[in-house]
């Protein structure tokens, strides 16, 4: 107040009437009022509880309008909407505290773009790019229209935040090609399809995103006009909350592209189209084919780290420490249990979401004790934390009240119980309208009549949304919640309240799942923490078949119970079960995992259901293989004992290689010797694994030190694993700058595992995955050590000598063929049948990463092997070739005849139809690595190949 006053003194001392002095006047009064200083509710936008103001005057100009919606649009995005939660941390206190700002612990965070596949080309360029800065690939002049996909939590929007207090604050940080240009910040949830539409809804969507704002039409105009004809970066926020159904979001996307296309928009401006996987489950449309896509990766347990540090320095800069009365070795101890308990499985897959860490911060610097480990109890206690921080609040329309009768108020059970109804209401309501989940205050309220004791139902929405912070109104005024993952917890809260609990948990399974998935998962563990004796084993024994699955049973079996079967492994898989909970399971737990393989083995539901169901099944136990005590090898298969833990023999004989340009239609030239196909001999009987090797298996190798013992490592493979190698690879002409970058990407240090094998570790019956040709040859070596120690191998003829390895390229092939009545060039490992979504994980298939292996019924050979065709490519120990006929004593030789690629086989998830044939074949650097590349191993009676 003091310096406006002084400010009203220099204006009464101006000279008016010189031109130069009104200037200066005009301008110091546009920044004073800019500064702060307002009046009217019109000019005013309130986003995410923070408020800021427009200031516009009638003559100002066109880049007036622009600066002063990027300065609006910069405020908004400086504040963390987390304030409510613990007002102390984030808002100011008292007078001249400063507020922890999201630049104060913002961290870099890294995308992996995603390759698309067409024709001969088997990997693309941009998917060696796996951990880019995401700061980076927004300025690539190849991704200027960019999707980018993320779950919840794992900081999209804080992204487009932190791009928009960037472009104000500090451009220079900004990648050049956007340092110029103006950021449009267009939140797609505000955009309301029951109005008629009548420009492109991309402006629609602007329009909504400002709201009630003066001149609304004006700013939308300037911002329209500038991004058509100077240029513009459009930061398009969360295409998965668009109210609507997927043939509505559709229609969005093809409207954007449309804008896209524009002649005008093509080579100047930018677009950034955030969402979550699901929206774009049936990936892009054709419309939008131009438009890069990469996903927002988890953080790195160094951004992690960094982003605790940066909590913590900041915190103590706040004297957070000294307001909680800890003394300094206690505030030290508090960060190092914290980043300790990041090591922990259940605790890290939290913390790889900056929403989540944020959450655990919160926890561990607000209230003594242990943080909880699990998702349930983690939203379990910041709901209880949210409804309790109002010792600063105050009610806007009434007279402020004490905090000990705002203690009273929330200590009764029966709020949040009101606050569970209310999540269910807003839950149910937007499936069944297919809008936003917001409703008129007026029907909440109503909802809330007679459920809320003492105070009327319009103080508690008020203080849910202006005091604890889990509320949120709209632009059109209707209430939601801010995060919704709060709505989905608390919605289930209230299912598992219900006495016919477990018939709505499986009604909830007959609707859109993509809608209820979360929810459903919640319950299973509420159900463990509300009732932790009884709750969970009996929901388990209610929800489940009585007995386990044979032939009667499984037909009797409908859409909904295969479902219900999913969810409920889902729901366990992130809960931890202690030892003695998995006894107190034992029977609900086997008859679950029972049944899941069941669905799997059976091929029930539609492949992305039984993907979700194989990943499910790997992290509660899958009876399909053996511990570790035999390497975690199969040990089921269809109901029956695996005799030779999953080997599978394969004949000696003749088999034709190749392909018949007659038949087949898709054969590549070196599949082809003219056209045709040419016969090969095997002399030797040999069995390969039924599936590619998983992450369980391969974990055995990682536990046993196989990494560090050099006697299951060739030479050639030790001088790659310790780095001595790289001088080498780079020199070679034959590589691409690329290749040469994922040696940078995967230094020695980083040779110790594969990468990203946290990770990986979560799903341990997908195969493994990111490794090197190198690295499957020093697991052949551990099994073969392993398995020549066990005395497990007991199927092969007393006396006779095996080894483990990798198959040849000829091997590969005939065991893809074998198992039919003729000989012929067979186009799938089933067949000639026609390709149905049923056989393979390919790119159609739309799962979007490696299965859980065997998921495929319809895709197994005659013999019953595997994921021949699609899911990952397979690493054999031949050399490439392009030219047949095959030559054995070249391709199987011990040194390269040319050049250093060595065979791939059986195509993968990110890859086209074409490429997941028999007689497909591609050739690679043995360095090579990626998230499609794994492998399986032959046992062999030849000593040499």
């Amino acid at each position: 107040m003091e310096d406006f006053k002084n400010w009203i003194q220099q204006l009464l001392t101006l000279k008016l009437n010189e031109p130069e002095t009104l200037q200066q006047l005009q301008h110091s009064v546009r920044n004073q009022i800019r500064g702060g200083i307002h009046a009217g509710d019109r000019s005013q936008i309130r986003i995410g509880g923070v408020d800021a103001h427009f200031h516009l005057g009638e003559g100002d100009t066109a880049r007036e309008v622009i600066e002063e919606y990027q300065r609006v649009q910069a405020v908004q995005a400086e504040y963390m909407p987390l304030g409510q939660i613990e007002p102390g941390l984030l808002n100011h206190s008292k007078v001249g505290e400063r507020t922890i700002l999201m630049q104060d612990v913002h961290v870099s965070v890294n995308a992996q773009l995603l390759a698309e596949q067409t024709g001969r080309a088997w990997r693309a360029e941009q998917v060696a790019e796996k951990a880019r800065p995401l700061d980076e690939v927004i300025g690539d002049k190849d991704h200027r229209l960019l999707v980018l996909k993320g779950l919840a939590g794992t900081g999209k929007t804080t992204f487009v935040n932190h791009l928009l207090r960037q472009r104000n604050k500090d451009p220079s940080r900004l990648p050049e090609p956007l340092r110029k240009l103006p950021f449009i910040h267009i939140r797609l949830r505000e955009l309301n399809w029951r109005k008629s539409i009548t420009e492109n809804p991309v402006w629609q969507a602007l329009r909504c995103s400002l709201g009630e704002v003066e001149n609304v039409a004006r700013i939308v105009e300037v911002l329209k006009q500038h991004a058509l004809r100077t240029g513009a970066y459009l930061l398009v926020d969360g295409l998965d909350e668009l109210a609507g159904d997927d043939q509505e979001r559709l229609a969005f996307l093809v409207r954007l592209a449309e804008l896209a296309d524009n002649e005008l928009f093509q080579d100047t401006s930018r677009v950034l189209l955030t969402t979550r996987p699901h929206a774009l489950s049936d990936g892009l449309p054709f419309d939008l084919a131009r438009f890069s896509q990469a996903e927002l990766l988890p953080l790195a347990r160094a951004q992690q780290t960094q982003f605790v540090e940066n909590w913590w320095r900041h915190l103590s800069i706040q004297k957070w420490p000294q307001r909680m009365a800890w003394s300094n070795g206690d505030w030290e101890r508090r960060k190092r249990e914290l980043l300790a308990s990041l090591a922990l499985e259940s605790v890290s897959k939290l913390a790889e979401r900056p929403l989540w860490l944020t959450l655990m911060i919160i926890l561990q610097v607000e209230r003594p004790g242990s943080m909880p480990t699990d998702s349930v109890a983690l939203l379990d206690e910041l709901t209880d934390l949210m409804l309790r921080r109002w010792p600063s609040w105050r009610l806007t329309e009434r007279e402020a009240v004490d905090a000990d009768s705002l203690t009273r108020y929330f200590e009764n059970a029966k709020y949040r119980e009101a606050l569970e109804s209310l999540a269910w209401r807003l839950q149910a309501v937007s499936e069944k309208t297919k809008d936003a989940a917001h409703l008129d205050t007026e029907a909440l309220e109503s909802d809330l009549g007679g459920k809320v004791p003492e105070e009327s139902p319009r103080v508690f929405l008020q203080y849910l949304s202006e005091g604890a912070g889990l509320l949120e109104p709209d632009q059109q005024g209707r209430i939601g919640f801010h995060y919704r993952v709060f709505q989905e917890f608390l919605a289930a809260c209230h299912l598992v309240r219900q006495a016919d609990f477990e018939v709505q948990f499986r009604h909830c399974c007959t609707r859109d799942q993509a809608h209820w998935r979360e929810l459903l998962g919640y319950s299973v563990g509420i159900l463990r923490l509300r009732q932790p004796e009884y709750g969970l084993a009996g929901a388990l024994t209610c929800l489940l078949p009585e007995e386990r699955p044979d032939s009667l049973n499984r037909n009797s079996m409908q859409v909904a119970d295969w479902l219900v079967l999913i969810r409920c492994a889902q729901g366990l898989s992130g809960l931890g079960l202690s030892e003695h909970e998995r006894k107190r399971l034992e029977k609900p737990l086997g008859r679950l995992r029972h049944w899941l393989v069941e669905l799997i083995e059976t091929g029930q539901l539609d492949p992305r259901e039984r993907a979700e169901a194989g990943d499910a099944l790997g992290a509660i136990g899958d009876p399909r293989f053996h511990g570790r005590e035999k390497y975690r090898l199969p040990a089921l298969y269809r109901g029956e004992p695996e005799k030779s833990c999953g080997f599978i023999k394969i004949p000696a004989g003749e088999f034709l290689m190749g392909s018949d340009k007659a038949i087949d239609k898709d054969a590549f030239d070196d599949e082809c010797i003219n056209g045709k196909p040419h016969p090969q001999q095997l002399d030797e009987d040999f069995w390969i694994g039924r599936y590619p090797v998983t992450v369980g298996q391969y974990a055995c190798f990682v536990d046993d030190g196989g990494y560090d013992r050099d006697e299951f490592w060739s030479s050639e493979g030790r001088a790659w694993r310790d780095g001595s190698l790289d001088a080498k690879l780079r020199a070679d002409a034959g590589r691409d700058s690329w290749m040469n970058e994922l040696l940078t990407m995967r230094p020695p240090a980083e040779r110790r595992e594969p990468w990203e094998w946290t990770r990986q570790q979560r799903t341990p019956t997908r195969p493994v995955i990111m490794i090197c040709w190198y690295e499957t040859e020093a697991y052949c070596n551990w099994l073969n050590r392993r398995l020549h120690a066990s005395g497990m191998v007991d199927w092969i003829s007393a006396g006779s000598e095996f080894s483990v390895r990798l198959p040849t390229e000829r091997e590969w092939e005939k065991a893809a063929r074998t198992g039919h009545e003729q000989i012929e060039p067979w186009r799938y490992p089933w067949g000639n049948e026609e390709w149905t979504e049923g056989r393979a994980n390919i790119k159609d298939s739309k799962i979007g990463h490696a299965s859980a292996v065997g998921i495929y019924a319809e895709g197994a050979t005659p013999l019953g092997l595997h994921d021949m065709a699609g899911n990952v490519w397979e690493w054999s120990c031949s050399w490439w070739s392009a030219d047949y006929p095959y030559q054995a004593d070249k391709s199987e030789a011990e040194t390269a005849p040319g050049g250093n690629y060595r065979v791939l086989r059986g195509g993968s998830w990110v890859g086209i139809q074409r490429r997941a044939r028999c007689a497909s074949r591609v050739g690679d650097f043995p360095d090579y690595w990626n998230d499609y590349v794994g492998f399986r191993v032959v046992l062999s009676l030849a000593v040499d190949f």
